[in-house]
């Protein structure tokens, strides 16, 4: 009897196993079809006719309708195809005795063994053993009889035992209990719903400022709707089919505005009209029987929002209210059902909530006023729909006749079975693939990018052997040049996992692109295969040429730009990029990012003055394959004289005389009388440093200017420093590294740089020219920790250093309640530089999974910490580790929290993709620079909004602030630590702001120009430092142009450049104006031209005998206190070294002028008044001079 019982239900299996996969086969390709034509007119047509088609795909799911076909139309839809390969796929099926053992079909197909010892595999593509191939089987015995031995593991033997049930059987008997308890799971919330709809109470319609019998004529729906409340609801519901009754959470429906409660009442009287509530039977009905049909659930979740959306558009146009109303109702809704969190999905009713993504959506379509509203489906849209209905419902059927025929045919065309070859398969040795890196690099438009430059950075550097994508180019310092092929695509082979590996891929007409893993650290997994997204490049260009207008060969060219980096990527990280001029002084740069109006460069020859300037994409853009024309011409500068002698006064010949101008390098050597001369020098403070073999380097502080007279030198003899550096186990440190620091008050980085940093195999470093006064040293090493700013100070005792090990944490990061494993989490690695201060380093966080947390730091500070973040968890710092603790092993338990998700939109309520999202709290800095947050000058946890505008940061536990920048706009909220689950940030457009730049009457170009704005501004110790600049330069005829500016009110105007060692750069002047940048539209301001020159001169007090340093002084003015309520302009001058300014294009009116020094002050000027008349007649401008003014003592 058992044996019949699991035969019968092996054979159900069978059947139960076709009908699965072709449902799914069916339901799949039907919702295809229906979502292509749904993305085609969805815009065109009523949300209704999406809801209807849709619909169709439960309706397929459910109806038992056949249509009968000729066979050789039914073998190729789904269901055919389904079944055809679940059966081919079980092998020969046999009678409850036993098959011929001389049968090699069966033996082929049930996997069973041969005589020789060898198992055969199944060949999956051989078909059934049927009634027409066994002549022993009668057909009326095959369906009732038969049982898949290829699921039982063969036919039975005699005296093989009990018979068991198959795959398909086992699978069926699994769906029926998964059946069962959804449809027990459906029951009791239907009877725990009942029970709580006990307690509900009515609303008294007579304090609500609606006529709900009206509104129910004015929707066509019974006026016996009834209105209750109930605790236990989160949202506005529909319950009962033959009485229904609208629900309301408690206290919801006082909440709203008449308008409000008017929409919220006419959108679930919708839902009555609608019968709604079948159709979600009909819905739940389909989840239930199909619950592992994932196209079943899909279509439920489209026809859910669709049947929102159609209620809100019937709604919308019985409603006299407007698109915000409707959109406030609706989030007020949200809200609320935020602070109750209860939600009663699983009861057979019309809950209007769903996902947080489909509630975003929802808002942003009631917002959008423009709209069309369209309540029901035209007539057109109904025809359509009534035939795609009767063509896609029906299940088609192959004919009797015809299946015999076909069954026939196709046992004849499978009558000699592929014999498998029995060296194959399981004896046959499979190659494992070597691991390799796949890197595919897309365009702005994902289109690939042919031949894309890459230079990869790994250790040890692939050969020419390993990229099997792509070509190999040329080795380089840093890696191999390698290019991607026409399909933009390079593979590299990895024999072992490297410590870190980077490609940088800088190719003409796109930014470049930086994406790099390391794990020497932390670990970090390389994945197996990258996208990079490159942006969209314009070249840049120019002609050096020198006073006189020849070119200058070998000038050096270094673009100031960031590359951009793979996602989550926020190190500052920049172009490293050196050009060099040709014989005519050309040179081209291909890959500046399109984003950036101009390029900052340095450019620099030994023999000329360091240039640093921006070049504008209006002046030396060039198009690719043309030679560019503009020019920019180099001065020679200043040469700095002196000479070098020995403590006797000998001349030191060879020795080496070297400064530095920021990153540009002046050297010179001493001739036989000793002399050098250093050419290219800038008029600014610097630091001469002197060496020479077996003599004490040595450093002189001055200001070069043209009075000054020679820089002589008088080297004494050098000092020996000695160090041994040893592990904590007292072992020599092969190559440990001396990185110099300190050494009379600065950084000593160029002053040393000629000297070996690196000590021998045995761990010694000698230097035998050290200077004969203190300097300070890290003490490095790969694999140790550091120490850190260690004094060292030429003598004979040798110092022998012992680094100890590195700090490395370790623990389990689990849930505070269930004790499971966080599954990923971030660590946010801290530093405190001493008791009092500590920053946060989020440019090196890293992610971690599994609940495993391992950090390691090797660097000697003062103490580490780190912050572990995870979503839907409170943040947590650990404890400070010292540097010396060596290993510890430490657990953390995250409790749960909520995290801060919002939504962001243009301002035209589109979804902001791309936009950057910046999380500011005490301690962090967001800088935004012409309109985008700046990566190189941000120091926080950052995120981009994702193709549906959506971001996503970990719960906080303080008051935070955000930043966000888009192209089409900026927003800038201050939050407190707790967020509201459901929000929208919808963002205020950028200003544009265009002029002229002018002195006197003449346009101006390469001008700094500057808008001063405080909206997007925060300082203080519990806030972030939030700053915000717009800048840009001069081009052609003086014209500038601003495309993001943060609206509202501010100033515009000439940018003075200051410096901390040198003060004022250039001797020049500013006139800011107060000016208005309005959101979305365009400011057109012009700057100079009017107005009348100041100019005047400044004298030091009396008896001040010391050197004046003029370029620490500026001149400021602004409007007299009498005419305080004028708003501007604010006027600013630095002074030339002879106490000269001019003060340019200042308009007509009285102010007060004032003098102050940043540094070496010789005095002071305190609101000195001025009169700048206006000029009669068309005369030529006059200046209006201040004549000398005294300074007064401060």
């Amino acid at each position: 009897m058992m044996e019949v019982m699991i035969a019968y239900a092996n054979s159900m299996g069978d059947r139960w196993g076709g009908w699965m996969i072709a449902t799914l086969l069916d339901s799949a390709l039907l919702l295809t079809l229906i979502g292509l034509v749904w993305l085609v007119i969805r815009t065109r047509v009523a949300p209704q006719v999406g809801y209807a088609l849709f619909l169709l795909v439960p309706l397929k799911l459910l109806v038992p309708v056949a249509v009968t076909v000729p066979a050789g139309l039914a073998q190729w839809t789904p269901s055919a195809l389904a079944s055809s390969w679940f059966k081919g796929t079980h092998g020969a099926e046999v009678v409850e005795g036993h098959p011929s053992a001389e049968s090699p079909a069966v033996a082929l197909a049930t996997g069973q063994a041969d005589s020789s010892g060898s198992r055969l595999e199944p060949f999956l593509g051989s078909r059934p053993l049927t009634a027409e191939t066994n002549p022993q089987i009668l057909p009326g015995e095959v369906e009732s009889k038969f049982t898949s031995t290829a699921a039982m593991g063969g036919p039975a033997q005699p005296g093989a035992g009990a018979a068991r049930l198959s795959v398909s059987a086992l699978v069926m008997i699994a769906w029926l209990a998964g059946v069962l308890l959804l449809l027990g799971r459906l029951a009791h919330a239907q009877l725990r719903f009942r029970a709580q709809l006990r307690r509900v109470s009515p609303l008294d319609e007579s304090r609500l400022a609606i006529d709900l019998p009206r509104l129910c004529r004015l929707a066509g729906v019974p006026e016996t709707i009834r209105l209750v409340e109930h605790d236990s609801i989160a949202a506005p519901a529909v319950w009962g089919v033959v009485r229904p009754a609208i629900i309301f959470p408690q206290g919801l429906a006082f909440s709203l505005s008449a308008r409000q409660l008017r929409w919220v009442l006419l959108h679930e009287l919708a839902h009555v009209r609608r019968l709604d509530l079948i159709v979600v039977a009909l819905q739940r009905c389909v989840a239930i029987l199909h619950f592992f049909n994932p196209a079943a659930w899909i279509a439920n979740r489209i026809i859910h929002r669709l049947r929102e959306y159609a209620c809100d558009d019937l709604a919308a146009s019985l409603s006299p209210g407007t698109a915000v109303e409707s959109g406030e109702a609706f989030l007020r809704i949200l809200r609320h059902a935020d602070r109750s969190g209860r939600n009663l999905e699983g009861a057979l009713g019309v809950f209007g909530l769903d996902s947080r993504a489909s509630c975003f959506l929802r808002i942003q379509r009631l917002l959008d006023a423009e709209r069309p509203i369209r309540p029901a489906p035209g007539a057109w849209s109904l025809w359509a729909l009534i035939l795609l209905a009767v063509i896609a419902v029906p299940q088609l059927r192959a004919s009797g006749d015809d299946l015999r025929a076909d069954s026939q045919d196709r046992g004849k065309g499978s009558a000699a079975l592929e014999q498998p070859d029995p060296k194959a398969g399981g004896d046959k040795a499979v190659a494992k693939a070597e691991p390799s890196f796949e890197l595919r690099v897309v365009g702005p438009d994902r289109k690939p990018v042919p031949e894309a430059v890459v230079e990869i950075r790994t250790k040890p550097a692939p050969s020419a052997e390993q990229i099997r994508r792509g070509t190999f180019v040329k080795k380089s310092t840093y890696g191999p040049i390698v290019k991607t092929d026409a399909e933009g695509c390079l593979v590299v082979v990895l024999p072992q996992a490297p410590d870190h590996f980077d490609v940088n891929i800088t190719t003409p007409g796109y930014g470049p692109y930086w994406a790099g893993w390391s794990s020497e650290s932390h670990e970090e997994l390389i994945p197996s295969r990258f996208t990079a997204e490159l942006e969209a490049g314009w070249s840049v260009g120019g002609v050096i040429v020198d006073a006189a207008g020849k070119p200058v060969e070998g000038v050096k060219i270094h673009p100031n730009l960031e590359f951009k980096k793979r996602p989550g990527d926020h190190r500052q990280f920049g172009v490293g990029t050196t050009l060099k001029t040709d014989v005519a002084g050309k040179w081209h740069f291909d890959s500046v990012p399109a984003l950036m109006g101009e390029v900052f460069v340095e450019i620099d020859h030994p023999d000329y003055k360091s240039l640093r300037r921006p070049l504008t994409r209006d002046e030396f853009g060039i198009e690719r394959g043309r030679e560019p024309v503009s020019k920019v011409v180099l001065d020679r500068g200043l040469t700095v004289t002196g000479r070098v002698t020995d403590e006797a006064g000998k001349p030191i010949v060879g020795a080496r005389i070297r400064t530095k101008f920021l990153n540009d390098i002046r050297e010179a050597k001493t001739g036989d009388d000793g002399v050098y001369k250093l050419a290219g020098c800038e008029p600014r403070s610097a630091r001469i440093v002197a060496s020479a073999k077996g003599r004490a380097t040595d450093v002189k502080e001055l200001s070069i200017d043209q009075a000054m007279g020679p820089v002589d030198f008088q080297m004494k003899p050098g000092g020996t420093v000695r160090i041994r550096v040893l592990d904590a186990q007292g072992n020599p440190v092969p190559k440990a590294r001396i990185l110099f620091q300190q050494w009379r008050g600065h950084y000593a980085y160029f002053e040393f740089d000629h000297v070996s940093q690196y000590a021998d195999k045995e761990g010694v470093w000698v230097w035998n020219e050290a200077p004969l006064d203190e300097f300070q040293a890290d003490i490095c090493s790969d694999h140790e920790m550091d120490l850190v700013d260690q004094p060292l100070t030429a003598r004979a005792e040798e110092y022998v250093f012992r680094l100890p090990p590195p700090l490395v944490v370790t623990g389990k990061v689990i849930d505070a309640v269930t004790k499971e494993p966080i599954k990923a989490f971030r660590v946010v690695p801290g530093v405190r530089s001493s008791e009092s201060h500590m920053n946060w380093i989020p440019s090196q966080t890293y992610s971690a999974s599994d609940g495993h947390l391992r950090f390691r730091r090797d660097r000697g500070d003062f103490a580490h910490m780190f912050r572990i973040e995870a979503d839907g968890y409170m943040p947590t710092v650990s404890r400070d580790f010292k540097s010396n603790e060596g290993n510890v092993s430490i657990d953390f338990e995250l409790k749960r929290g909520k995290d801060i998700i919002a939504k962001v939109v243009t301002p035209g309520i589109l979804p902001a993709i791309g936009a950057k999202v910046a999380l500011g709290v005490a301690g962090s800095q967001i800088n935004i620079q012409n309109g985008d947050i700046d990566d190189a000058s941000t120091y926080c946890t950052r995120e981009t909004t994702d193709k549906d505008g959506r971001f996503h940061f970990p719960p906080q536990d303080k008051d935070f602030q955000l930043v966000i920048t888009h192209t089409s706009g900026y927003a800038h909220i201050k939050s407190a630590a707790e967020w509201a689950t459901v929000r929208i940030i919808r963002l205020k457009p950028w200003s544009r702001v265009e002029g002229t730049f002018r002195v006197g009457k003449t346009p101006t170009a390469n001008v700094p120009i500057t808008i001063s704005s405080g909206e997007i501004h925060s300082y203080g110790p519990d806030a972030p430092s939030i700053f915000t600049h717009h800048d840009v330069t001069t081009g052609p005829g003086g014209r500038f142009v601003f495309d993001r500016v943060v609206s509202g009110r501010g100033a515009i105007g000439r940018r003075i450049m200051l410096t901390v060692d040198d003060g004022a750069t250039d001797v020049t002047s500013s006139c800011m104006l107060s000016a208005e940048f309005p959101g979305g539209k365009t400011a057109h301001i012009d700057l100079g031209g009017t107005g009348r020159p100041v100019v005047g001169k400044l004298r030091p007090p009396d008896g001040f005998d010391e050197k004046v340093r003029w370029n620490f002084a500026l001149v400021t003015a602004q409007p007299d206190a009498a005419e305080a309520g004028v708003a501007g302009p604010y006027l600013t001058a630095s002074v030339d070294r002879d106490g000269h300014f001019r003060i340019d294009d200042v308009p007509v009116g009285t102010y007060s002028l004032s003098v102050r020094f940043d540094r070496n002050g010789a005095g002071q000027l305190l609101n000195h008044r001025i009169e700048v008349p206006a000029q009669a007649g068309d005369v030529a401008v006059q200046a209006v001079d201040l004549g000398v003014l005294k300074l007064e003592k401060r």
